[in-house]
């Protein structure tokens, strides 16, 4: 396609529901395709797509071009699945839910298109009514943790206790950051540590914090690095859901700030 990097993807011109019985070869392709690239690039995700792996902060430059290929295949996976028949067939949910923590934000936004198209019923499937529409197997067939990593992307700033309530967060003039609330714009989070054994100590809740002032002068991936570096220093293990339910509270602190 000739069309901008950040346009959307455009509709499927063949048919209007293609059937990815046909499609295999095609899919399997792409699966390979991003597959090896996350395995070549790992600096590509600022969360680890396995348990234990690093985590990569600002100082490892991402490979431009292969950004590039994987945002190729997001977009033809969600060209394709617009409209899909049998979207059973699609077996890449894992590489979606790697790339929501992508380094790119191009290529998170990609992913997470991909998903709705993966998720949403074909427009012959809707006008037969919403009582008739058959659920796409999203969670039943993805892998462990989907609905967790979700959820988190549907998190908001705050709450309407807070003064960021969807009337204010609306209605609020960005120029004007200065009349909203303390709390607007920083990071807060805790969570509270496994147990290691049954009959340990229970472990001291983890708490981070990063200023307003903090998280609007610094880019994401030296956010995340910093907030890391204050978790563990507060408890040796963070595991990789944490790190991701992290990154989403601070990609969105630092997305308060911007001027766009």
């Amino acid at each position: 396609t000739d069309a901008p990097p950040t346009a959307a993807p455009p509709r499927w011109r063949f048919r209007e529901a293609p059937d990815l019985h046909q499609w295999i070869g095609a899919l399997d392709g792409c699966d390979a395709c991003v597959g090896g690239l996350l395995a070549a690039h790992p600096e590509l995700l600022l969360v680890p797509a396995v348990e234990g792996g690093r985590c990569f902060d600002g100082a490892v430059a991402p490979c431009v071009a292969a950004e590039q290929e994987v945002a190729v295949v997001l977009r033809f996976w969600t060209a394709l699945l617009e409209g899909a028949a049998n979207k059973f067939v699609f077996t890449s949910i894992d590489h979606l839910l790697h790339l929501l923590a992508a380094r790119s934000p191009l290529l998170s936004s990609l992913s997470l298109q991909a998903l709705a198209s993966f998720a949403r019923p074909t427009s012959l499937v809707r006008l037969q009514g919403p009582e008739l529409q058959p659920s796409v197997p999203l969670f039943a067939s993805a892998p462990p943790g989907t609905v967790e990593r979700i959820l988190q992307l549907a998190r908001g700033w705050g709450s309407k206790g807070l003064g960021l309530g969807l009337l204010t967060c609306v209605h609020a003039d960005d120029f004007e950051q200065r009349a909203l609330p303390v709390g607007a714009g920083e990071v807060r989070y805790e969570y509270l540590p496994v147990r290691v054994s049954t009959g340990g100590p229970r472990p001291a809740a983890v708490r981070v914090h990063l200023p307003a002032a903090t998280v609007a002068a610094r880019t994401v991936p030296e956010l995340l690095a910093q907030a890391i570096t204050a978790c563990t220093a507060q408890h040796p293990a963070l595991p990789r859901e944490r790190t991701f339910a992290l990154l989403c509270r601070i990609r969105l602190a630092h997305a308060f700030h911007a001027r766009v």
